[in-house]
């Protein structure tokens, strides 16, 4: 079947658990619609219409050209999805959570990134997560008591 939005999620799902077919040994091969439509180029001037996606289709799974994708495997997919989707998560909130905190390190500490010499841009601390970084900032409460 053709990758097409959500609507061959629930479809390959119900066709690779069903007891039913298992005992004709059917095996579920979702297409990307990219390879289908250059596949479909090699029909001249085949109309475009739900019936000849479906016979292009099947031609496509006739010829063996599915030898090269892998077998749907929903459970596996699902993993995936999740297991991406909550490391995106966790980057967004990480990402976000530093932000916060460099907001309120620059409420209290405005000039830490400045140095009094030759270069007042450059910045103290290699990385402002650092260690050292991290024990100034939690040992020593205001710039003169680090002074």
């Amino acid at each position: 079947m053709e990758l097409t939005s959500l609507y061959f999620f629930h479809v390959a799902n119900f066709l690779s658990t069903a007891h039913e077919l298992k005992a004709y040994n059917t095996k579920i091969y979702c297409i990307n619609p990219k390879t289908l439509h250059n596949y479909m180029k090699s029909y001249n001037e085949m109309p475009k219409n739900d019936f000849k996606d479906a016979w292009v289709l099947a031609d496509f799974g006739r010829v063996e050209r599915c030898k090269n994708l892998s077998e749907w495997r929903g459970a596996t997919f699902v993993a995936l999805q999740r297991l991406t989707r909550y490391r995106f998560n966790l980057s967004q909130n990480l990402s976000k959570e530093k932000l916060y905190v460099l907001n309120n390190i620059y409420l209290k500490f405005s000039n830490l990134k400045k140095k009094e010499g030759k270069n007042d841009t450059v910045n103290p601390f290699s990385s402002l997560f650092g260690a050292t970084a991290k024990a100034t900032l939690t040992e020593f409460l205001s710039i003169n008591e680090i002074i």
